[in-house]
């Protein structure tokens, strides 16, 4: 019998290749992303976490018969946040920002408010949405720390 992990990462393989391909990461990995790519992907990252991160923990740690398991999970997801949103903050004033990255691009958006409807109909959903969002970006910071990329801020 396969995982539900294993048989979503076989149903999504197109998306993931998408992630490991995309010329974001591509520069990440090899330095060669420009440094406005670099400070407005961090400002958007920061404006996404106060937009929807915030309303999504709220919304699914206050559901009534919250499992301790669950409740775990977000609990030690809170905890991670704080170090991550210093190190976003410390890219975002070190390098510049596109006259668009103080504000939500249309794709944050609509992806957001499913986050947040998905938030309303349960803990696990939203862990879940959660959990799918943070593999992402794990799938990619792989791509870019398995290249050894010569830029520090990529490390």
């Amino acid at each position: 019998m396969i995982s539900v992990s294993a048989h979503l990462a076989a149903e999504c393989a197109n998306e993931i290749d998408a992630i490991r391909t995309h010329p974001w990461v591509l520069g990440a990995a090899d330095g060669t992303l420009d440094d406005e790519a670099i400070g407005t992907w961090a400002c958007q990252d920061i404006d996404w976490g106060d937009e929807f991160y915030a309303h999504v923990f709220a919304a699914a740690k206050s559901a009534p018969g919250l499992p301790a398991a669950t409740a775990d999970a977000f609990a030690w997801l809170q905890e991670s946040i704080p170090p991550e949103v210093a190190w976003l903050n410390k890219m975002a004033a070190e390098y510049p920002v596109a006259a668009s990255g103080h504000e939500l691009w249309p794709d944050f958006t609509g992806y957001g408010a499913w986050m947040l409807v998905t938030a309303q109909k349960g803990p696990e959903e939203a862990l879940t949405v959660l959990q799918a969002c943070e593999n992402s970006y794990h799938v990619a910071f792989t791509v870019v720390r398995d290249a050894d990329p010569p830029v520090e801020w990529a490390r």
